[in-house]
């Protein structure tokens, strides 16, 4: 889209992350980001990165990466197709929407990862790309899940 501005006057805020399973080595669980995109952000989300910055490195099963309007607790509509690729140099997993999510909306990425990882925390950094030309990206903060021994 050209000429389009590619910033957010309001931030979008990082509402939180969980897991449905929080005991290591278990398989089957899926890794949720929420992202609330407020009503006068005056730009629309095209992508949205996660650097895991904290712990040992996790394998994803990157077809089964979800996005959906909502929260993990409360689903909306799923937000596709979605483009994901994964850069294990940086340790960082991008997610970029062929529709840009306009404001208003609260958006979930969920990752399924092989099986969880050794017991301890992990952190990812969540980034933020607007919709327009030179995107300015902005941190939201970091996503911390905790795995445990049982």
């Amino acid at each position: 889209m050209t000429g389009k501005r590619g910033i957010f006057i309001k931030s979008p805020r990082l509402l939180g992350a969980a897991t449905t399973f929080n005991r290591a080595y278990t398989p089957g669980a899926t890794y949720y980001f929420n992202v609330s995109i407020p009503e006068n952000a005056e730009g629309s989300l095209k992508q949205i990165t996660l650097t895991q910055v904290e712990g040992e490195d996790i394998k994803y099963r990157l077809d089964e990466t979800e996005a959906f309007e909502g929260t993990h607790r409360d689903r909306g509509a799923d937000l596709k197709p979605i483009e994901v690729a994964n850069n294990p140099e940086t340790r960082t997993i991008s997610v970029t929407f062929s529709s840009p999510v306009p404001p208003g909306k609260t958006v979930t990425i969920g990752l399924s990862p092989t099986h969880n990882p050794m017991d301890g925390v992990y952190l990812f950094k969540v980034k933020v790309f607007p919709e327009g030309d030179n995107p300015q990206a902005l941190e939201l903060g970091v996503g911390r899940l905790h795995f445990y021994n049982r």
